[in-house]
Order: C-alpha cells, then sequence, then structure tokens
C-alpha cells in the first residue's frame, strides 16, 4: 500500500499529465491557424519533443528507482518455473 504522502502527489502528477495531454492537441486548430500562429506541421510536432523527452526521462529514472526496492518478479521464492 502507497504512504499518505505518495498518493496526493501521484494524483496531482495524472491530473498535470492528463490536462497536457487534453490541451496540446485541443488547440492544434489554434496553433496551425493562418489567423493565429500560422504553425506549419513540422512546426506544431516539434512542441511535443519535450513532453516526449521528459516522459522518457521520468521513465528511465522512475525505473532506476524501484530497481533497488523490490526484488525481480522472476528472481523470487515464490515463483518457480514449471
Amino acid at each position: 500500500m502507497a504512504a499518505k504522502a505518495e498518493s496526493p502527489v501521484i494524483n496531482m502528477a495524472g491530473l498535470v499529465q492528463g490536462i497536457v495531454l487534453v490541451t496540446f492537441p485541443a488547440t492544434s486548430t489554434i496553433f496551425t491557424s493562418s489567423k493565429y500562429y500560422s504553425l506549419s506541421s513540422s512546426q506544431y510536432g516539434s512542441l511535443f519533443l519535450p513532453q516526449v523527452l521528459l516522459a522518457v526521462t521520468g521513465s528511465l529514472f522512475g525505473a532506476r528507482l524501484l530497481s533497488g526496492s523490490r526484488p525481480n518478479a522472476c528472481t523470487s521464492s515464490a515463483w518457480q518455473p514449471a
């Protein structure tokens, strides 16, 4: 069970991620419109690069944090191959 301090952090991270993942595609019409920002497809796509890089970095960092805290399910004594 997660510690009481971890739940709000995880919930807030999920909220922020949800807002970002919904807002950027929803504003694509505004960003690519010639009336407003007039971004090309390449320019609009480059807006997602920081988001992708941070997602990859975060997942690698998270995996590194967990690597020393629990045993691998395959090497655990609870699991034995048939």
